[in-house]
């Protein structure tokens, strides 16, 4: 029932209502005496009422009335109803009659009628009741409870009136209420479409989403969503039209375009809304913006997958750690078993003989593989903290790869290797570090001698590059290649092309490395080619032409070799007489102290040119010894050399 028949229906049994009063005043006034008779002026003309009229009049007034009526005495006995209070009590009319207007109320208002009934005398009562039918079905019910005289008996006149049409009338209302506060108040985007796919109601949150008001539009207007990771341009997803179809969605992915144009990624349910019949009215639906959840998910992989490579490249550099101690302890043992077994035929062998001779010449091979060795590891650490600082000079392609060519020649021949050099036809200038450009070819050209067999050939070429303006050195063999996995890597520290048990070619794996890292420092670049393993390496090292004008300068003289009065700090006894020895065979005059303290006392006395002193002496090292010398009257005039196995860049002081 619509509020509106509400309000009609009302009126009506209030026009009752009055009309019942005021039979009831013509009634008590005729039996209490007061008039014999009542005129009533009506529309049907005047009409005179008498009791038993007046009495007649009052019933069927009762009796039309849509309400139910009844009349109870003083102990609440109903001794008259209508049909209407009947059919509220869901009972005979005659059953009705003679019980007690209590009896069809719930146990728990009972008093409340008891109340009314003792109320009633002093003026009209009104209460909200319930009836309780026989069925259990309770109904509310409006009570109004009024004193009369009936027969020369007081009697109370009830009327109640149904409350169920208000009451449903106010539970839509509330109810409408809070789904408009649930819409209003809901975090996530709701929205409500009618059967023909139109959005009837939007949460805040929805129109939000949306950008703009969607109310009215139609939902696939309102909320242009495509399937996730698709186009922009694909075509949008009829949401509301699968859910009137029957189709149920949870947490779908999708993309929604926005009115500003934006995008966002969001996740939409939808299900159809069905009346008591069972046919769809409409439907529901909710969108969940996961834009920013799924930006952190995507930083978040990124994460981990920057931490997964991460991990890898610590997995992979104490592999190689590993590795290299393994490959450096090897390197090292090699060269230090030869030296004993030098040593071992000099002690026991008669001078001047050939035993001598060649275990002379072991020694100084196996030495120079020893120095090699650990400058590479100090060239490699000085040029990672870029600690080196290189001396350029302008010199000549061709002369400075031939001169190191010569240097190497005697390894290719040592290993049967044939090697063809092919240098420009015209000079070409760059502007390089001399020793540190000779150590880069040197490096090419002993791993092509390494890892070329006997019988193989090596080639070196010098070009030039007029079109980059670049001098080219080719360093190329016909040895042993290098494997497709491990030409990009082939410039990292400790990477070599070959593992084998007997590591018979040697070396730790920095060559190359330093090779990279001092041509890029001139400002040039290294790669490598290969056509797979079995088939020869190629290098080729670019470098900037220097195109400036002038002759390269000419070599400098070797000056004259002098006498030096040099003294030597060093708390090791053999280093200390060995190199005495050494430099006197140099034709120097030398003097030796084991101690910081030994030293400053004999350099006061000796007064040496140059001072060769140990860093890591006990008590007073090295740099405490420096600094004393320079505060002595002449000490500013020594020549301060540092001798020393400490060689990273923080060492220097």
């Amino acid at each position: 029932m619509s509020a509106d028949s509400l309000t009609t229906l009302r009126a009506e049994n209030e026009e009752l209502r009055l009309r019942l009063e005021e039979a009831e005043q013509a009634l008590e006034a005729i039996r209490t005496g007061q008039v014999d008779s009542l005129v009533v002026d009506s529309p049907d003309g005047v009409q005179i009422y008498s009791l038993e009229s007046a009495i007649h009049s009052y019933r069927v007034l009762v009796e039309a009335m849509s309400e139910g009526a009844a009349t109870v005495n003083d102990d609440g006995t109903i001794v008259y109803c209508n049909e209407r209070l009947a059919t509220l009590a869901g009972a005979p009319l005659e059953r009705v009659m003679g019980s007690a207007l209590r009896a069809w109320t719930p146990e728990r208002l009972r008093p409340t009628v008891d109340s009314m009934l003792r109320r009633a005398p002093d003026g009209d009562v009104r209460e909200e009741l319930v009836l309780a039918r026989n069925d259990g079905v309770e109904i509310p019910v409006y009570a109004s409870m009024t004193a009369i005289h009936e027969e020369g008996e007081r009697v109370y006149c009830v009327v109640l009136t149904d409350l169920r049409a208000q009451k449903r009338s106010e539970e839509i209302v509330a109810a409408e209420r809070l789904a408009r506060s649930v819409l209003d108040q809901a975090v996530e985007a709701i929205v409500v479409c009618d059967r023909q796919g139109h959005v009837t109601r939007a949460s805040h949150a929805a129109e939000a989403l949306c950008g703009r008001s969607p109310l009215f539009l139609p939902f696939v207007e309102a909320f242009p969503l495509a399937p996730s990771g698709s186009d922009r341009g694909a075509r949008p997803r009829d949401v509301a039209q699968a859910a009137l179809g029957g189709e149920v969605l949870r947490a779908v992915a999708g993309s929604l375009d926005r009115a500003d144009g934006t995008r966002l990624d969001v996740l939409v349910s939808a299900a159809a809304v069905r009346g008591a019949d069972g046919e769809g009215v409409g439907c529901v639906i909710t969108l969940v913006d996961v834009t920013e959840l799924r930006r952190r998910e995507e930083a978040l992989r990124r994460s981990e997958e920057r931490y997964r490579t991460a991990a890898e490249s610590l997995r992979d550099a104490d592999r190689r750690k590993n590795e290299f101690l393994a490959v450096l302890s090897h390197e090292l043992r090699n060269p230090l078993a030869p030296i004993h077994n030098s040593l071992y035929i000099l002690e026991r062998t008669a001078p001047g003989g050939e035993q001598e001779t060649r275990a002379k010449a072991i020694l100084h091979r196996q030495v120079r593989q020893l120095t090699r060795l650990v400058d590479d590891l100090l060239d490699l650490t000085r040029i990672s903290r870029n600690k080196v600082e290189l001396r350029t000079e302008r010199l000549e392609l061709n002369e400075l790869v031939r001169r190191t060519i010569e240097d190497h020649r005697s390894l290719f021949e040592a290993n049967g290797v044939a090697l063809e050099v092919k240098l420009a036809p015209d000079p070409i200038r760059v502007r390089v570090d001399g020793p540190r450009m000779a150590q880069v070819i040197g490096n090419l050209l002993q791993n092509a001698a390494k890892f070329t067999a006997r019988g193989g050939r090596a080639r070196v070429s010098v070009s030039r590059d007029d079109a980059e303006r670049r001098a080219v050195v080719d360093v190329a063999d016909t040895g042993v290649g290098i494997p497709p996995d491990l030409v990009d890597r082939l410039f990292e520290p400790f990477i070599q092309a070959e593992r084998t048990l007997d590591r018979s070619k040697g070396g730790l794996g920095l060559g190359l490395a330093l090779v990279k890292s001092l041509v890029e420092m001139h400002g040039g670049d290294v790669s490598a080619r290969s056509d797979g393993v079995g088939r020869g390496a190629e290098f080729r090292v670019r470098l900037p032409i220097d195109e400036a004008a002038g002759a390269a300068p000419r070599a400098k003289r070797r000056t004259a070799r002098h006498q030096r009065r040099i003294l030597v700090i060093e708390d090791n006894p053999d280093t200390a007489s060995s190199l005495r020895e050494a430099l006197e065979l140099g034709g120097h005059v030398v003097a030796v102290a084991y101690d910081g303290a030994e030293g400053i006392a004999r350099a006061r006395e000796f007064r040496p040119e140059v001072v060769v002193c140990d860093i890591g002496l006990p008590g007073m090292d090295g740099y405490a010894v420096a600094r004393a010398l320079r505060r002595e009257p002449d000490g500013m005039a020594y020549y301060l050399v540092a001798l020393t196995g400490y060689a990273q860049p923080e060492d220097v002081n």
